[in-house]
């Protein structure tokens, strides 16, 4: 066995917080990772999209006619001139704030 570390996320007031586990890694673990890193980069890839995929929880089946709600609604907004609306350079300003915590 080998002991790796893993980044975990947590959600922690709303945000996701990550911190770092050392945890002992099963043999099936070390025979599945090293038969996937002899697969091509586009099966790797897929894979990976396959395991995250696998985490996520069952779909929500109302998701899609809430957002299709919600962007009608956005631009609903926008056509008629009430959108609060900001340039790419004021988003990006807000982003990195919100990204590190200032």
């Amino acid at each position: 066995m080998r002991t790796a570390r893993a980044r975990r996320s947590h959600i922690y007031n709303g945000r996701i917080a990550f911190t770092w586990g050392t945890y002992k890694a099963s043999t099936a673990l070390e025979k599945v990772r090293s038969e996937a890193l002899l697969l091509s980069e586009v099966e790797r890839a897929e894979l990976a999209y396959n395991l995250v995929v696998s985490l996520d929880g069952p779909p929500d089946s109302d998701a899609e006619k809430a957002w299709d709600i919600e962007i009608m609604r956005r631009l609903s907004e926008i056509d008629s001139g009430t959108a609060n609306l900001v340039d790419r350079k004021e988003f990006r300003r807000r982003m990195r704030l919100r990204i590190n915590g200032s």
